[in-house]
């Protein structure tokens, strides 16, 4: 008789199905797919233009869009773009460091990928900027779950792939410049048939749609890399060349026994002007700023849209056209013309920095301050910038002003910039994956931080108001705009050519207490006309010093709308 088979049940199957998955990763792990340095080049740039470029691809089909035999510009840009990438590769990589290159590229590509992707990023020079000069709190808010994957999947498992199972060929060394040589002659030669064949179609998009160099991944972050590297050069610590050197007070402060003059200027962050109530929202998102009696510029936009540039834009009197960062850092600015005018000048921060601008004056920083109450972990509510102006308002003894920059609606953690209270609209979007939430949802979480940035203003304005012994008025310019999802874009950072009017179209309004308005003795009528003309952040530097009543050439009266006006 024949014993009976033991029955094999389900446990036995899952055992024999995970032995079986482990020979097969140890033949994989262990395995060597010998390929040589000139095909890996190949291989590895067709998989990082296929798999990390959808932005780049996407875009591109949008302006292509219904072109006659668009199959075939497809193919000219996939072939050039191959063939120029897998050049400057060989042209700069020996064959010891091909491998660690690759994995590197791939993992940067992912990275770069899961934000164009998921939030309609651009990444140039401004976006590296913003990232690098972000605080720990602010970075943090980026690394999410939903990272993991694209990071994973187009970065790491092929880094591994190159770093555990990928050996490059070994050639003598005649051999190898030959074929070296005739990669570089291949590739040069495609690129070059490529350009000429279609030279109407490529000068066509370089031209006018530059924004596709900006989407290319992941040549776009070695160009930023290149230009923040350029930029840091170029702004090395040297000379600072001094503006306004004939800065005088004007007539209002010869008045005998006249009060100190306060002025508060309040730099906003991430609020755009459509959001705004003061500006006709349909949502009434500022209902205790419309119950003061504000001067409310309605066509105001901004210098850039990321807080890099705008900054340090407005606070010089080059103007957006002529605006250079390393130039403005080798120049004073607005803060510094005031200051040599007499006033003290005192910038508090609940942000990243006032990226330069205040180094030669006082500068406070909130955003990590040990309040119970205002602070959770590294993040501190705007109403610490209302806590220091009610102390400081209290030892004012002259001529003063004050800067607060906010957090203000920066992205993308919305809901984390407002305490429970002040999240009025409903249902919220309580996560940094913008994309991932409903359209309704996320609008009201940013409807939200402007709701409580109207709170944190308007208390601002009643706390001068309490002082009488001043001369007090405040000014609110946010840096620039943000983008919730409208034509796939999300925050903020577009490039400014493609930038939509969500990301530049800003909010700038001042508001004078009884007794400044009375000793400045600007025309209202005037201000009214002026208020709804066509400005930018050009305006900030000259308007402020005009409000100030005083008298400077490094004042650009042309971008000043209140130039008429007193």
């Amino acid at each position: 008789m024949h014993a009976l088979a033991p029955a094999v049940t389900a446990k036995d199957l899952l055992l024999q199905a995970r032995n079986l998955a482990l020979s097969y990763w140890q033949k994989l792990h262990h395995a060597k797919i010998v390929i040589s340095h000139e095909a890996l080049i190949l291989i590895s740039v067709a998989l990082m233009l296929s798999i990390a470029n959808f932005s780049f691809w996407r875009r591109l089909s949008v302006v292509l869009g219904s072109v006659t035999n668009a199959w075939t510009h497809y193919l000219a840009i996939a072939l050039f773009l191959l063939a120029l990438m897998s050049l400057l590769i060989s042209l700069m990589t020996p064959r010891m460091l091909l491998k660690p290159l690759l994995g590197g590229l791939f993992i940067v590509a992912a990275g770069a990928a899961y934000f164009m992707d998921s939030y309609g990023a651009v990444i140039d020079r401004h976006a590296l900027q913003s990232v690098l000069e972000s605080d720990a709190r602010e970075s943090a808010e980026w690394l999410t779950l939903a990272m993991i994957w694209p990071i994973l999947l187009i970065g790491l498992l092929p880094a591994t792939l190159l770093w555990k199972s990928v050996e490059v060929a070994r050639f003598p060394i005649a051999q190898a410049i030959k074929r070296r040589l005739v990669l570089i002659a291949s590739c040069a030669l495609v690129a070059v048939l490529m350009l000429m064949l279609n030279f109407q179609t490529f000068a066509s998009l370089g031209r006018n749609h530059a924004v596709l160099r900006d989407l290319l991944n992941p040549i776009n972050v070695v160009n930023a890399v290149r230009g923040v590297v350029k930029l840091a050069v170029r702004s090395a610590p040297g000379t600072i060349s001094p503006i306004a050197m004939d800065i005088q007070r004007g007539a209002s402060y010869q008045i005998a026994g006249r009060k100190p003059v306060v002025m508060v200027l309040v730099v906003g962050e991430s609020a755009r002007a459509s959001s705004f109530g003061l500006h006709g929202y349909a949502r009434d998102t500022t209902p205790n700023l419309a119950k003061l009696p504000l001067s409310v510029f309605t066509r105001v936009h901004s210098c850039g849209t990321n807080t890099a540039t705008s900054v340090p834009c407005m606070f010089s009197n080059l103007g957006r056209a002529s605006f250079d960062e390393s130039a403005a850092n080798s120049q004073e600015n607005l803060l510094d013309a005031i200051a040599r005018a007499g006033f003290i000048v005192q910038w508090f921060d609940n942000n990243t920095g006032s990226k330069k601008v205040a180094k030669r004056v006082q500068e406070t920083d909130l955003a990590r301050a040990s309040d119970a109450e205002l602070c959770v972990g590294d993040s501190c509510f705007d109403e610490i910038l209302l806590k220091s102006l009610v102390a400081k308002l209290d030892s004012i003894k002259a001529d003063t002003v004050i800067v607060m920059h906010q957090l203000g609606s920066h992205g993308p953690a919305y809901f984390q910039r407002v305490p429970s209270r002040f999240a009025q609209f409903k249902p919220i979007c309580d996560r940094v994956e913008l994309q991932n939430c409903s359209r309704e949802s996320l609008v009201n979480s940013y409807d939200n931080t402007i709701l409580y940035t109207d709170y944190v203003l308007s208390e601002m304005i009643s706390r001068l108001q309490q002082h009488p012994e001043f001369d007090s008025a405040l000014m609110y310019v946010s840096d620039h705009g943000e983008s919730t999802g409208e034509s796939g874009f999300y925050l903020h950072g577009a490039p400014y050519a493609i930038a939509p009017e969500e990301q530049t179209h800003v909010p700038l309004f001042f508001w004078q207490s009884p007794s400044f308005r009375a000793r400045r003795k600007l025309d209202m009528a005037c201000v009214e006309r002026a208020r709804i003309q066509q400005t930018s952040h050009d305006a900030v530097f000259p308007m402020l010093l005009n409000l100030l009543d005083l008298r400077t050439d490094a004042a650009n009266a042309e971008r000043d709308p209140l130039a008429q006006c007193g």
